[in-house]
């Protein structure tokens, strides 16, 4: 069901398919009680509602480890609309976005600063910080 995709923010972490399970290769470590968040571009086919849409496949080494672990998570169904997506995807769709300006990226399409505060400005119900709202603002006082 998907045509195209890419990761964003990764593209020096390419890894090639047939080195996925061979734990001697360095995709990028992510220390114990980190998280990351993963944003991928994703060109679907036509999907029907059962449709199967992907397949991600994770592998993770648990602290002192060898032998990494597969992780597989299945997305079943067509994606949601942007604006039904929860405010955590939402945020972090802003600050990939401001990067792929910044970057000049060639894959940042039509996007602009102000489709980038747009995205961001709804999703600071939790900001016990300030940190989403110290973001727009420097967003905000960016100079393109």
């Amino acid at each position: 069901m998907v045509d195209s995709y890419r990761l964003i923010g990764y593209e020096n972490r390419s890894l090639n398919n047939k080195d996925f399970a061979n734990d001697a290769k360095d995709a990028g470590e992510i220390g114990a009680g980190q998280t990351i968040t993963a944003i991928y571009e994703v060109d679907l086919l036509d999907a029907q509602k059962d449709d199967t849409i992907a397949h991600f496949d994770f592998r993770y080494k648990k602290p002192n480890e060898e032998v990494s672990r597969l992780i597989t998570h299945t997305i079943n169904s067509p994606p949601l609309d942007f604006a039904k997506s929860s405010e955590n995807m939402r945020f972090a769709a802003s600050i990939a976005g401001f990067g792929l300006i910044m970057k000049q990226s060639q894959y940042k399409g039509k996007l602009n600063k102000q489709m980038v505060q747009d995205m961001g400005k709804n999703a600071v119900a939790f900001d016990p910080h300030d940190y989403r709202k110290e973001f727009l603002n420097l967003v905000k006082e960016w100079k393109e």
